[in-house]
């Protein structure tokens, strides 16, 4: 089995000579059935005597998998936000999901930033495109492995043929002269293609530094003289898109997370986290919870059985209490800001509420 990547023939008349052809595999067998592996039409011949056309397997997804795993800050996080329920497929639909967010935080970033530049290169491929190229059996459904991989997936087959649709007028026949060359490109192994992740699809960021050297770009592999996003900064870009928040309301909480956090581990304790709660919603005083009240929101926040809590499962509880708390009180507010202003002193009331009920 190869992948023919290539096709070479001598041309003779011009009225007999092709014009539109597509070249095609059959899995199965030399009766197919046929599946398309690109298509090419050969210019009005002239005074040609040789045609060859080279296809460029993944154009759409190459670059798509460069873009997004550039706006991610690495292949782990481009997956988890193609995929947030962990599955390891995805269809059009999903897909297209996917760019209507980075649509939304488009508009959120403005036109200017670094982040606005990178998103729009990522809209600009069309994500059709994107889908076709890797859905090769055309089940409706792609792996996210083939999406984001270094090399995109390729059809293999024994079976090859050349379909020739019309020609350039003649109504005798169509003729191309020999010989008729396939043209093959050497790939490496497709399971060593293929991003993969031990027991299925990620479900956190990899904690050793092995794991983070398979996803993330070597610094060898990047230009020197152009500078790069800062991590922190790309992850803030992240939780922004995941969250549907903006990245200046991700920062803010970030930052105040941090400060609770006395030993910088990147996780904070059930005091630190009753400590952030009295930062966030300006509550005057640890007292105004009670133990019971802390334990709840603990356990909202963390589950009943974990002993830490990180930032991304803190961000997720934090949107989830102020988005149901600002719809409680009628209106909606989009800056960090007003959500915690201590003139309301309403968010913290309402917190309180929600948690003895």
């Amino acid at each position: 089995p190869g992948t023919v990547s290539g096709i070479e023939f001598a041309l003779v008349e011009t009225m007999i000579s092709p014009r539109r052809c597509r070249v095609q595999y059959s899995s199965n067998n030399m009766l197919g059935p046929w599946h398309e592996a690109w298509n090419f039409s050969v210019d009005s011949p002239g005074g040609r005597k040789h045609f060859k056309n080279v296809h460029a397997y993944g154009y759409y997804s190459s670059q798509f998998c460069s873009a997004i795993s550039e706006f991610c800050g690495g292949k782990l996080h481009a997956w988890q936000l193609l995929s947030p329920t962990g599955a390891d497929r995805i269809n059009l639909d999903e897909l297209m999901a996917v760019y209507k967010r980075l649509q939304q935080q488009l508009q959120r970033e403005g036109g200017s930033s670094p982040a606005a530049a990178q998103i729009a290169t990522i809209l600009a491929i069309d994500p059709r495109f994107i889908f076709r190229e890797c859905d090769l059996k055309k089940k409706g459904q792609i792996e996210i492995g083939d999406l984001l991989a270094d090399e995109p997936p390729r059809p293999t087959s024994v079976w090859w043929r050349l379909l020739i649709l019309d020609n350039w007028g003649s109504t005798a026949g169509i003729a191309i002269g020999a010989p008729l060359k396939l043209l093959s490109t050497e790939y490496q192994d497709p399971k060593r293609r293929k991003v993969s992740f031990e027991g299925g699809a990620p479900e956190s960021a990899p904690s050793s530094d092995k794991a983070r050297r398979l996803f993330e770009p070597s610094a060898q592999t990047q230009p020197q003289d152009v500078p790069q996003a800062r991590p922190e900064l790309k992850y803030i870009r992240r939780m922004s898109l995941q969250h549907h928040m903006s990245m200046y309301d991700v920062q803010e909480v970030l930052a105040q997370f941090q400060r609770v956090d006395s030993d910088s581990s990147g996780k904070i304790s059930r005091q630190e986290f009753v400590n952030l709660l009295v930062r966030l919603f300006e509550m005057k005083d640890i007292s105004d919870l009670s133990e019971s009240r802390q334990e709840h929101l603990w356990r909202m926040a963390a589950g009943p059985e974990s002993a830490e809590l990180d930032f991304e499962g803190f961000l997720q509880f934090y949107v989830m209490a102020t988005r149901r708390l600002t719809a409680s009180m009628g209106t909606r507010r989009s800056a960090l800001r007003e959500r915690i202003d201590p003139s309301l002193a309403l968010l913290g009331q309402a917190l309180q509420r929600h948690a003895g009920g």
